[in-house]
């Protein structure tokens, strides 16, 4: 059945059980409120009642330390573990319960309950992510409690939620000023009437970057742009069967001065904060566009349902360094390291030497993303004798593709000036469109009964991708024949939360992961069995939750991509892992200990490895026993302060082991243990005024923070931070 008639079945059968189901509302009032469902927790309360691993981030506390990087975010949640790349969280490196980590490839990320990544079944790496300085809120979920929200379900989704249209008319203005050229420009208006509502939202952030290129003045920062509208029709709340529409526009732009290359370890020791003189032209450029449009129905008898459409459109061209007299920048990393016989000649162009006439190539890493698609989403609550259910059920329907367009140019250095000599043929570094159809369904059932909750779930996808290379630009001559694959699998789940008084819980969950297989005939699907046991404590002024988990994997998957070292034929292609296991503990505590002295500590323990021995392009020679890379064995986060509600003064205190950056672990592969300290202040002068401050990395550590894309890489340096919120 093609994917045409699957989604004619689908709607027919949608539509038949709205029209039979109108017939029966009741005259229920509806809560326009509870109207704006792209969440999928909830509230901080609801977390609570989740049978299964579950965060929810509000936009009190996201406001709290002032961040523009989600990655300093997500560092507070356990079980989230971050890659550092760029220092500036331009293109997060994410992973949940040990999966891997680069380019947050191995979860599922969401925007108000929509996939944001670019293409999240034919090529899954997130070179688009939410502007984080929109965001009003984040929820976190793992394990069973994810098996809605797929595809990928061995680590667990993520889902940024954006500032919902008000009941009433607010806005707010604000103005950022930091070091090293920043300024930021935010703001937004929003108001409603009984039937209409709307929002406008705009940002504008400019950085000049915390390093410098050797021998030049070119900044090595970003300049960002996003501006969302949004438009809600409802029918009125009294109604029978009250009705709404949501339409939702997004635009954003970024050119940020980002390259592939770090230092050597001897150059980092010097001066951390450097860039090599060829890295000078290195720029990525970038645009992203969604279009969403929702439509809600609630019958006030227990049936509701919601159906949106979407479609998220990227363009994106990363021009970079990628090799220098022929040779990788793995190799020419690896040789400064190792002080081989070719290490001074390397050093030297690196640092602005003269080369022969094209001795540099620099790509244009050219890609544009399509992804779009459809969903229905449904939910009855009833009671059966003295059992309460809320069964929800859904599909989706959905496309995607990644289309490449590349080119290598040749540029030769002199006196320390980068210049074209040739600048190539587009298509001669990458011509192909690779391809994903999917169609998910899933249905889950919420069983109450006395003190037991239960879920039982089970998901379905149903994947098709397909990979095609061509010969020339016009597109008109196959390299090869097209390379198709296929995956169908059922993933079931179940959790269970039993509350044993009102402080105190216990949930048990177990659910099938799954993450789909790369194009290639003959490449798996990820598989694993998952298992969470944790306990919830709520006494009074503090809130504890302490969960074990186990990710058994039948078959990890890793990605050969560019930041590895893979050449381009072979970038994108998935390597099975086989067997591997990751394993640990995630404490939270969050409350006060004292009158307005609010505290949160966060820690994860993990222990992961390789079941058997291969050798592999994303993760190097694998033994049995090795660690799986970037998943560090300890990490935690402890935030306190004071807050009257007109002074606030707050900290964040950020702690992560060193970690492996390749399976061999050997002594140029591992990162430094990291200890960040952040501090926060706001003063409310008035209802409508505040004034703010933040330091980022207070004691200015500089340890290695990652190793890839080719070398040592640090976090942000200290950066000092002030401005002013009007809220109207």
């Amino acid at each position: 059945m093609n994917l045409k008639t699957q989604f004619t079945l689908t709607a027919f059968a949608v539509f038949s059980a709205l029209a039979v189901n109108q017939l029966q509302a009741d005259d229920t009032h509806k809560d326009q409120e509870n109207s704006n469902i792209v969440t999928i927790i909830g509230s901080k309360h609801a977390a609570k009642d989740v049978p299964g691993s579950a965060v929810v981030v509000d936009v009190e506390q996201i406001e709290e330390m002032k961040y523009s990087d989600a990655t300093k975010m997500l560092q507070q949640l356990p079980g989230v573990y971050i890659q550092q790349e760029d220092g500036l969280g331009l293109r997060p490196n994410i992973g949940l319960r040990g999966t891997p980590t680069e380019r947050s490839s191995h979860i599922t990320l969401m925007e108000d309950g929509v996939l944001i990544a670019p293409a999240p079944y034919a090529a899954s790496s997130a070179y688009y992510f939410p502007t984080f300085d929109r965001i009003a809120g984040i929820e976190v979920l793992k394990g069973a409690a994810s098996i809605k929200h797929g595809p990928f379900t061995v680590g667990g989704a993520i889902n940024f939620l954006t500032r919902q249209i008000a009941d009433e008319a607010e806005g707010q203005f604000k103005l950022g000023f930091g070091q090293d050229g920043e300024q930021q420009i935010y703001g937004y208006y929003t108001d409603s009437s009984e039937n209409f509502g709307y929002l406008i939202e705009a940002n504008k952030h400019l950085y000049d970057g915390f390093k410098t290129i050797a021998g030049s003045n070119n900044d090595t920062g970003f300049d960002k742009e996003d501006y969302v509208a949004k438009l809600r029709f409802n029918s009125d709340a009294t109604a029978n069967t009250y009705q709404q529409f949501d339409l939702k526009l997004q635009h954003s732009e970024e050119d940020s001065a980002q390259t592939y290359l770090g230092l050597s370890d001897a150059d980092y020791t010097v001066n951390p904060h450097r860039l090599y003189a060829v890295t000078q032209l290195d720029n990525f450029i970038g645009e992203h566009d969604q279009i969403t449009a929702s439509y809600y129905l609630d019958f006030n008898n227990g049936f509701d349902a919601k159906v949106t459409a979407y479609r998220n459109k990227t363009k994106r061209n990363w021009f970079k360094l990628a090799k220098l007299d022929g040779q990788s920048l793995t190799n020419v990393v690896n040789s400064l390291n190792e002080n081989d016989a070719n290490a001074a000649y390397f050093q030297a162009i690196l640092d602005g030497g003269d080369t022969t006439v094209g001795a540099l190539t620099i790509r244009d890493n050219n890609r544009e993303y399509l992804s779009r698609g459809i969903q229905f989403d449904f939910s009855y609550e009833f009671e059966f004798g003295k059992i309460q259910h809320e069964l929800v059920f859904g599909a989706r329907l959905h496309k995607d593709e990644e289309d490449r367009l590349q080119r290598d140019g040749k540029y030769t250095q002199t006196n320390g000036i980068v210049t074209v000599s040739e600048s190539g043929e587009w298509g001669n570094a990458g011509n192909r469109v690779q391809s994903a159809e999917a169609k998910s369904y899933y249905i889950q059932d919420t069983i109450k009964l006395g003190d037991w909750t239960l879920t039982p779930g089970v998901r379905f996808e149903d994947v098709d991708l397909k990979r095609v290379d061509w010969a020339d630009r016009s597109r008109a001559t196959l390299v090869n024949e097209p390379r198709e694959n296929s995956v169908s699998e059922i993933l079931p789940g179940i959790g269970a939360l039993w509350s044993l008084n009102d402080k105190t819980s216990i949930l048990v969950g177990v659910n099938k992961g799954f993450a789909p297989p790369g194009n290639k005939t003959g490449d798996q699907a990820e598989e694993s069995l998952n298992y969470e046991f944790g306990v919830r404590l709520n006494e009074g002024k503090f809130n504890t939750e302490v969960i074990g988990f186990v990710n058994d994997y039948d078959n990890i998957l890793g990605e050969c991509s560019l930041a590895n070292g893979c050449e381009e034929d072979l970038q994108g292609d998935k390597t099975n892992g086989g067997k591997a296991k990751t394993q640990g503990i995630e404490l939270s505590l969050q409350g006060e200990f004292a009158e307005h002295w609010p505290m949160r500590f966060a820690y994860t323990y993990t222990d992961s490895n390789f079941e058997r021995s291969f050798d592999s392009d994303a993760w190097g020679q694998v033994t049995t026993g090795d660690s799986i890379p970037y998943i560090p064995e300890n990490q935690a986060q402890f935030s306190f302060g004071y807050d009257n509600g007109q002074w606030q003064l707050l900290s964040a205190i950020h702690y992560v082991d060193g970690v492996c950056t390749k399976a061999a672990c050997t002594e140029f592969l591992k990162t430094d243990d990291l200890l960040v300290v952040d501090l926060s202040a706001e003063y409310q002068m008035n209802e409508f005024t505040s004034f703010f401050a933040t330091i980022d990395n207070l004691f200015a550590e500089d340890g290695i923070a990652g190793r890839q894309p080719y070398g040592a890489r640090p976090v942000k340096d200290r950066h000092a931070r002030v401005g002013i919120i009007f809220n109207f």
